[in-house]
């Protein structure tokens, strides 16, 4: 009997320990600063944020603008494969451009060169084979490089193009189509 109420005495004192550790009592020197926010923006079309400086003066600072990116990813999950393509380099420049493959199954080895399946067409009507599919092959889940070259005796292909599309055929379905606008 004398336990438990000893243990309730400890108890009541720690929850009253507990409940006054919360309370933050201010120090004599409290020194409130004003709240007042008259900031103006310069510009209507340029965000901006109005802040307190250390004098508690409001001060205007520049807030930096969001701007959207495109999505440039595409899946396709047809049959027993999931593919992933997204462009490595969309450079008109360039002499090869290189998209970012991943493949992904429960149930077929993945251990195909996926090359010789691989076309890339643009809106001018050039068609470009894949040249190299760089990746580990076999497994259930492959990720790798698929590169296409196209840059032909000294012509680029990609002149004037506003728009490709990648498609797989035989990789499991008859045929798999990705397509990316773009201002080459």
């Amino acid at each position: 009997m004398k336990s438990s109420k000893i243990l309730l005495s400890v108890l009541i004192v720690a929850l009253f320990l507990v409940s006054c550790a919360k309370l933050q009592f201010p120090s004599k020197n409290v020194k409130i600063q004003p709240t007042t926010t008259s900031c103006s923006t310069p510009d209507a079309d340029k965000p901006a944020a109005c802040k307190l400086n250390p004098s508690g003066t409001p001060t205007l600072v520049a807030t930096p603008t969001v701007t959207s990116v495109p999505i440039l990813t595409q899946t396709d999950s047809q049959g027993s494969i999931t593919v992933e393509i997204t462009p490595g380099n969309l450079k008109p420049a360039s002499d090869t451009l290189i998209f970012d493959v991943s493949l992904d199954t429960h149930s077929i080895d993945l251990s195909m060169d996926l090359a010789p399946l691989t076309s890339l067409t643009t809106d001018t009507g050039a068609v470009i084979q894949a040249s190299t599919w760089d990746a580990v092959r076999g497994g259930h889940h492959v990720s790798g490089k698929l590169i296409f070259k196209t840059t032909v005796d000294g012509k680029n292909l990609l002149a004037d193009v506003k728009s490709l599309t990648i498609t797989i055929k035989d990789l499991d379905v008859p045929s798999r189509q990705f397509s990316w606008q773009s201002n080459f």
